[in-house]
């Protein structure tokens, strides 16, 4: 069975050492991997006693009996979840509001973390929610299409990615993610500017060279 990596391809983030549910589907023939991802029904394990109970052809309990949406919000219980929230601001304190926030949480089992993204309000406040405990690191940009300089950034220390650690049912505030002019963007959008200027200077020194050289061989 496989599963994406995240981000486009929908893949379910899988945690070495736990246990799901997992409900997959075959890509085409029958002779093609099973697959899932986030937007199937799969899911922990602890989280999954109605469908476990359905499968094994148990009598429902109490819960199985409830609405949608009461049911997960029980699941969704604060104590078993930390968050993640703070305020995006250009270097110079503006706040950026409407500019993407990316939170990767760290790994030990060699795959690669999967990223989470928040658009922040108009105020440039922004909160992840319902985090599993552990350790994540942040960063963000605005990368608007149109825009005239692309700005980015990362919550570090000298140069050096900041780890932020998450408890169940506790929230990391104050982490304020500063974003400033990207110097490749820069580089792109000038690139062209940067070309001509270069082009006059060396244009400029052969044609100073030559006529030095001319003045040199008249005497």
């Amino acid at each position: 069975m496989r599963t994406g990596m995240g981000g486009g391809d929908c893949g379910f983030d899988f945690e070495t050492g736990e246990q799901y549910l997992v409900f997959a589907e075959r890509d085409g023939n029958e002779s093609a991997d099973l697959s899932t991802n986030h937007c199937s029904q799969t899911g922990p394990l602890q989280d999954s006693g109605p469908m476990l109970r359905v499968l094994r052809d148990e009598a429902p309990t109490p819960e199985d009996l409830l609405d949608q949406d009461t049911y997960y919000k029980r699941l969704r219980d604060p104590a078993r979840w930390g968050s993640i929230c703070g305020l995006v601001s250009s270097s110079n304190g503006t706040p950026m509001g409407n500019s993407w926030v990316y939170l990767e949480r760290e790994r030990h089992d060699g795959m690669r973390p999967q990223t989470r993204t928040e658009l922040s309000k108009q105020d440039g406040t922004y909160c992840f929610e319902f985090l599993r405990p552990g350790t994540y690191f942040l960063s963000g940009g605005n990368n608007y299409p149109y825009a005239e300089s692309r700005l980015t950034g990362s919550l570090s220390k000298n140069w050096r990615p900041l780890p932020i650690s998450v408890e169940e049912g506790k929230t990391v505030t104050h982490m304020n993610l500063v974003l400033s002019e990207s110097f490749w963007w820069w580089a792109h959008q000038h690139a062209l500017s940067g070309i001509v200027i270069a082009i006059s200077v060396t244009l400029a020194l052969i044609i100073f060279w030559m006529v030095r050289r001319k003045t040199r061989l008249a005497s």
